[in-house]
């Protein structure tokens, strides 16, 4: 059997007794130049600043990118300044460690993991020092604890999912009120476990200019072909899980 575990800031999926990993999904999230107009800052030694998307609909949220500060003390407006006043979605999050959707599709496949699969998360970053196109890259990770289905819920679990859920974007969002109709569905909430869930210290190369998987990077994830945002996840191949690990551990040459 096989378990991820946090080692410098990266996941290392390691052999043990505990659960099996059955699922393993690439998720695009983060800023980009259709969703917020630019994208995450990525430092000369590959660290960067996870910047979410804007926030779009009505929201219990208050703080703006202005309030928000990312990893190394700046505010996330130092880097979008152009969205200083307005609110983000902060989804997925990284103090309790949460990721939600409302759409179909995505639903559909984050209403099928279970606990110990695998949420990757990569995002669009751009170079703050020098010339360089923005590429993709993988930027964390959730390691499923709970997946919480508010749309297959009554509304007496939906509230106590939601009290147990306060930091989600989702659940903050005005009109999601446990006995209402929101206006979409209700999301699909996937709670990951904090101590094998989170960013990584250094951004893992994923895509090339033209937003396709790197062919080393497809050879080890067993995904290949177009990254650019959709509707749905990707689906890694499992079956590759040794070499997930290299590339997330960044041992790929």
């Amino acid at each position: 059997m096989v378990d991820v575990r946090v080692r410098a800031g990266y996941i290392a999926v390691v052999r043990t007794t505990g659960m099996t990993v059955d699922e393993a999904l690439l998720l695009r999230v983060g800023i980009d130049t259709g969703t917020g107009g630019a994208h995450g800052p990525l430092f000369p030694d590959g660290r960067f600043e996870y910047v979410p998307i804007p926030e779009s609909r009505e929201t219990a949220e208050r703080r703006t990118y202005a309030d928000l500060s990312g990893r190394y003390g700046e505010a996330l407006s130092t880097y979008v300044p152009h969205l200083a006043d307005r609110v983000p979605h902060y989804d997925p999050e990284f103090t309790t460690y949460t990721y939600g959707d409302v759409g179909k599709v995505k639903c559909s496949q984050l209403s099928r993991l279970t606990e110990g699969d695998l949420l990757v998360f990569y995002a669009g970053l751009e170079p703050v020092d020098g010339p360089g196109p923005a590429r993709l890259y993988a930027i964390g990770y959730l390691t499923v604890a709970e997946v919480v289905d508010l749309e297959a819920m009554d509304g007496t679990d939906r509230a106590e999912a939601c009290e147990r859920l306060p930091h989600n974007a989702h659940v903050k969002r005005t009109g999601l009120e446990p006995d209402s109709r929101a206006s979409d569905r209700y999301p699909v909430i996937v709670r990951g476990r904090p101590t094998r869930s989170g960013l990584f210290a250094r951004a893992r190369p994923l895509g090339t200019d033209e937003r396709l998987v790197r062919p080393d990077v497809a050879r080890a994830i067993g995904f290949e072909g177009d990254l650019t945002r959709a509707g749905a996840a990707r689906i890694l191949d499992v079956e590759r899980l040794a070499e997930i690990r290299r590339w997330l551990d960044g041992d790929l040459p």
